[in-house]
């Protein structure tokens, strides 16, 4: 590797440490709350959490899929994993109040997961322009296509960055939920509250 090489490199070491930090963080956070009960079902808290925010009539639909754990605004359903739907753990309560967020956001709070998703899409496709932009760059050390690529890497980490505002926004309703909740005993709190944390750090 030349030297403009090394230097157009450099920038991203940075961006690189704290990355892996902050998703590991999130992980380790996750994995221990998914180890520890709460005592209290998943699907009860759901229900209350759905009953607060007057969103009695959203259906919860047990999801085929392992990975889905979320409200679909087009059918209008709750649609949670096997995993988090009637577990104990603080992870699936967690998880399964952020999809409950979701639907509080859309129904209540105006928002639209269309919205979302576009924008979603338009991170993705500058994130792999980011991507071929500094690789190009470095393999061929030139800076002028690299300064391109980190600047286009400016956009994508500003939109993430919206993005997490707005993350972050769509589950205060469910931390708030969380402190008031009878059901849940303050170490069981402090798990879940954590793993919203960190589903906001990594998502």
């Amino acid at each position: 590797m030349s030297w403009l090489s090394l230097v157009c490199f450099l920038p991203l070491i940075p961006v690189f440490i704290v990355s892996i930090v902050s998703q590991r963080a999130a992980t380790k956070t996750i994995d221990q709350a998914s180890k520890t009960s709460t005592g209290v079902s998943s699907d009860k808290i759901l229900n209350e959490f759905l009953n607060k925010t007057k969103l009695d009539s959203v259906e919860v639909v047990k999801s085929s899929d392992h990975l889905q754990n979320e409200y679909v605004e087009k059918e209008g359903k709750i649609f949670l994993s096997p995993d988090a739907l009637g577990s104990v753990d603080a992870a699936s309560i967690a998880i399964v109040l952020l999809a409950g967020a979701q639907a509080d956001a859309v129904r209540n709070q105006g928002c639209s997961s269309q919205s979302v998703e576009k924008a979603r899409n338009a991170e993705t496709i500058l994130f792999w322009t980011t991507f071929c932009l500094l690789a190009f760059g470095i393999m061929t050390a030139s800076i002028p296509i690299s300064v391109a690529g980190y600047l286009v890497g400016t956009i994508v980490a500003f939109l993430r960055a919206k993005k997490r505002a707005t993350y972050k926004r769509t589950v205060q309703v469910a931390r708030e939920f969380v402190k008031g909740c009878d059901a849940l005993d303050e170490q069981s709190k402090t798990l879940v509250e954590r793993v919203l944390n960190a589903e906001c750090r990594i998502s």
